[in-house]
Order: C-alpha cells, then sequence, then structure tokens
C-alpha cells in the first residue's frame, strides 16, 4: 500500500527551447504543507529534454529535491526525468498525491484521476484494508485556463485549487539564488504554518529559555532528581533547548496567552485522553500556565484515590479576561470507548485492556459536557499497541465512536506518538541533528517502537479519509510531535539525569521540564493560528 507523491515541474508548450528559464517557481513549503509525512516516495518529474541551463528545470528539480529530503526523511525522495508526456501522465495519475506548480501540464492527468466513494471506503473500513486518500493541490489561474474549474466542479470536486496570490511565484531565470529561494519561510502569521510548524529544524541550547522553561515548583515525581545543579548549569540538561524551527517560529505557552485564546475561540475545556504519554502532556500543560501545585491529588489529599492521577479534571482561572476554562485527563491506552470505570486499590492489579493497560471510559464524559462554550479534544495512542492492525482496529473504532457523538464547535487534536530510545542513560547522549542519526538505533523488540512512525501514518490517512467523506466529515488535526521528539535522545526518565522514583529503564518517557513542553508549544502555536 504505497503512499506515493508526485510533483510535475514539466515546462510549459509555449516554453519549450528556452530551457525552461521562464518556468514558474514556488517555495518549498507550498508543496510541503500538500504533501502528507505519511507518504512512501516524493518523486519530482522532469522533462529530459529540457534540462541544458543551469536555472532551467534540471537545476530547480535538484534543488528542490535535496530541500524536500530534510521534510520526508522517512520517504524515497528522489528526483527523475521522464522521456515521454505519456510516462509523466502515467505517474500523475497514479499517486497518491499530485502537486504542481502552475501550468497546463498537470491540468488533463488531474481530471483522469480517480477518488474512491464512500462506499468503497467503508468496504475497505470493514474489512481491515487501509485506504490511500487521493489528494491533488494545483494553483488556480482563471484567467488562463477558465475551463477547467467548470469540469474540475463536474468531473472531479476533490481537486484542490489554490489561489495565485497564495504563494509568491518568480521565474526560474530570475532567481539568483535558487536554493535560497525554495528554502524560505511563509509570511509571518500565516495560516499554512499549522501544516508545517515541527517537520524540521533543531535543538538549540538557549540557557535564557532554560530559565524560562523552569516550572513554578517542580512536579512530585520529578522534585528529587539526579541532576546536581552548578553555577556553569544551574538547569537541567533536558531543559535548557529550545526547538528553533526551519518554517514556522514556535510560540512558547502561557497561562495569560492561552485564557486569550480560548476565550477567543469560545472553548471552555481542554480534554486531554491517551496513554502514559498523554498524561506528560496533561502534566506539562498545567506546570506550563504557572500553577504551583500537580494536576492530580496527592496521596496526602483527601480526594486521593489509587486511581486518581488516572482521571481528573481541574480549573484553569482567568483573572487578566474572567474566562475560566477545565482541564481534564483520562487515561485510556487505545482510546477505547467500551470499557467500565476502573477502581482498584494497588496498581497494577485490574488493568482492563490487556497487559499493563488502562482504559477508563471517556466517550459519555466528552460528549455531556455542558459547557460553557466548546472543547478542545487532544488524544493519543500508539505506546501500547504491538501491531498495525491492533493500531489500525484500536484507531479505527476511535475514529467511530468520536464520530457518532461529534460535537459542533470542537476543536479535535490527535498528537502522534514518538518512540523512545535506546541507550538513554549514557551520560553522553544529547540531542541529535539529523533523523538518519536516530534510525539506525530502532529495533524491532518487544517494545515496538520501530513500529510506532507506521502507526502516525496509518492514524494520518485514516484522518484524511475521514475529512473528504460525505455526511458527516469529522475534522480531526494531527499534532505531529514525531519529527522534532525522535531527535531528542537526551532528558528520558531513565536518563543521567532522571528522577530517583524513575525506571532506570525508562527510554519513552521524558523528565519534566523537558521535550514535552514543546509539545504543549506546537498545540498553543497552531491553535494562534487559527485565529489568524
Amino acid at each position: 500500500d504505497e503512499e506515493a507523491a508526485v510533483i510535475n515541474l514539466s515546462c510549459h508548450d509555449d516554453l519549450r527551447g528556452e530551457g525552461c528559464n521562464n518556468a514558474p517557481v514556488l517555495p518549498a513549503y507550498y508543496y510541503i504543507s500538500r504533501i502528507p509525512a505519511s507518504v512512501s516516495s516524493v518523486t519530482v518529474l522532469a522533462d529530459d529534454s529540457r534540462i541544458t541551463e543551469l536555472h532551467g528545470i534540471h537545476h530547480h528539480g535538484k534543488a528542490l529535491t535535496d530541500e524536500l529530503r530534510m521534510y520526508y526523511p522517512r520517504a524515497n525522495v528522489e528526483f527523475r526525468t521522464v522521456s515521454s508526456g505519456a510516462e509523466a501522465y502515467s505517474r500523475m495519475t497514479k499517486a497518491a498525491h499530485l502537486v504542481c506548480p502552475p501550468g497546463f501540464a498537470c491540468l488533463l492527468p488531474s481530471l483522469a484521476r480517480q477518488s474512491r466513494t464512500d462506499e468503497e471506503r467503508e468496504g475497505d473500513r470493514i474489512s481491515g484494508k487501509m485506504t490511500t486518500t487521493t489528494t491533488t493541490a494545483l494553483i488556480d489561474d482563471p484567467l488562463n485556463y477558465p475551463w477547467f474549474r467548470r469540469m474540475r466542479d463536474q468531473q472531479a470536486p476533490s481537486i484542490g485549487l489554490i489561489p495565485s496570490s497564495a504563494f509568491p511565484t518568480m521565474q526560474a531565470g530570475d532567481i539568483a539564488d535558487l536554493t535560497e529561494y525554495l528554502k524560505q519561510k511563509p509570511p509571518p502569521g500565516s495560516k499554512i504554518c499549522r501544516l508545517l510548524r515541527g517537520k524540521s529544524g533543531s535543538w538549540v541550547k538557549d540557557m535564557e529559555y532554560a530559565s524560562s522553561a523552569q516550572y513554578v515548583t517542580p512536579l512530585r515525581r520529578y522534585k528529587v532528581t539526579k541532576f546536581i545543579p552548578t553555577d556553569q548549569e544551574p538547569f537541567p540538561g533536558a531543559s535548557t533547548y529550545r526547538w528553533e524551527d526551519d518554517l514556522c517560529p514556535m510560540e512558547h505557552a502561557s497561562r495569560e496567552g492561552m485564557c486569550d485564546l480560548m476565550k477567543h475561540l469560545g472553548m471552555g475545556r481542554v480534554l486531554i485522553v491517551g496513554d502514559s504519554l498523554g498524561l506528560q502532556f496533561a502534566r506539562s500543560f498545567w506546570k506550563l500556565m504557572g500553577m504551583e501545585d500537580d494536576p492530580e491529588p496527592h496521596r496526602s489529599d483527601d480526594a486521593w484515590t489509587p486511581w486518581s492521577q488516572y482521571q481528573w479534571s481541574r480549573t484553569m482561572e482567568c483573572p487578566e479576561n474572567g474566562w475560566n476554562f477545565e482541564i481534564s485527563y483520562t487515561r485510556n491506552d487505545f482510546l477505547n470507548a467500551e470499557r467500565e470505570s476502573l477502581h482498584f486499590q494497588k496498581w497494577g492489579e485490574d488493568s482492563n485492556c490487556g497487559g499493563n493497560s488502562y482504559c477508563f471510559p471517556w466517550l459519555n464524559q466528552y460528549s455531556d459536557y455542558a459547557g460553557p462554550g466548546s472543547t478542545l479534544f487532544i488524544a493519543n495512542m500508539g505506546s501500547h499497541a504491538h501491531s498495525d492492525d491492533e493500531f489500525r482496529t484500536a484507531f479505527g473504532e476511535f475514529i467511530s465512536s468520536l464520530k457518532a457523538k461529534q460535537r459542533p464547535g470542537d476543536k479535535i487534536m490527535f498528537r502522534t506518538t514518538a518512540p523512545g530510545h535506546e541507550g538513554c542513560q549514557n551520560p553522553d547522549v544529547r540531542p541529535l541533528d539529523w533523523h538518519d542519526e536516530f534510525a539506525p538505533t530502532l529495533k524491532a523488540d518487544y517494545k515496538s517502537w520501530h513500529l510506532f512512525g507506521g502507526y502516525n501514518d496509518m492514524a494520518s490517512q485514516i484522518v484524511r479519509e475521514e475529512a473528504i467523506s460525505s455526511s458527516p466529515s469529522l475534522q480531526v488535526d494531527v499534532l505531529d510531535v514525531y519529527p522534532m521528539t525522535v531527535l531528542r535522545p537526551d532528558g528520558h526518565e531513565g536518563g543521567a539525569e532522571g528522577c530517583e522514583r524513575c525506571r532506570e529503564d525508562d527510554c519513552l518517557h521524558y523528565n519534566l521540564p523537558g521535550p514535552p513542553d514543546h509539545w504543549v508549544h506546537l498545540m498553543y502555536s497552531n491553535l494562534r493560528d487559527a485565529l489568524r
């Protein structure tokens, strides 16, 4: 079930003979925003008879291919010349995703591409087959081809026509430095950033950031750590690195900013449902709001129970604008909506999802919320699944349950799952520069970390299918923390700076403050894009 993407840079008919020096060139972020991270291959096509000039199509294609490799490290990204229009036509019609710059070459192939019907998608779901969504993105130019929009509406309404004003376009021959032009960033405040942020960047050591990243008070779990502060290193290493994004800035979440955001979005609740990594997300969220206590009851509290850390709800007060909102967390390792409530007296006694997995009920908690305002629902799963089939079945059931209870006005996000890092106990471990440094460390064993990337791909594919299905469709944004988190082998609970109450072999969960704080920052930044 290969999910292939094709970019066709073939020249316009009226440019032949000029070496394509005047062919249109768009920044790489145009293609990145349209091609999902789940693709198995990206092929940049060019006509092999037009590859003579330095600034022509050949140079354009190779430079674009090099840039895209940074954003699709798990895919085969290649530049390919084709000897005939028929070959290019065939590749364009068969690809799962077709993205093209302005021009005529992609018009007829895009009309010939077939999207699956709702009946076919439902049959795939019942049989357990993975359906690959067909998407097409073209730059709209109604002055040059007014007939195309009419045919698109009649034959292929799924073709995305993007206004020509949405992206800067230049001619290849007018660009002094093609590589730099392709690397340019979107305009400040661009809504497209929610599709780009977090895909590529680097972790930068920043002591000024580190000072602001420390919680007002530590979480109880991490109150006693192996880290000993010094004048040179006053903060735990895991909290001293800031994500520097290649395309869109990362805004850091705060209580004042979140209160403002929730009021403008009309949201009265943040509901977080997922596994123990979801609990880390929820705890990070709470502490980044500047709260002094832990979000869940402590053993010394009257409200404490053995299961209280896995299902809790708190109120975030917003004195600046008076718009208070609720923060809730429910543990459910498979997002299973059918489980009964758990009440156990000793950890490990009453798992109801198999193994050491726990599935507290969440569906009625979500659907019965009476306000005020709508809900920001953030879900995740994956770390407890041990096969593609197990993940696909569980995630499909989650989507079906959510569709049956979906509420107008709610914002739904699925956060991807990042695998752990073998050897995190090494005291010399530091953030990585490239995904290629991380990939060789993955191995097939009982933890199934090597499958997490595929799980995220499946979730993204299912979400895209639901977004284009009819009556009722379900809109889910993917909060993709995988690319930036796999570069952080440092800071795990089992690492050199780990907490004394943590497992020494835990190379999946992180100390807090640490990398999961940037999961919250990513969510916050993407939500702010929605207001612009």
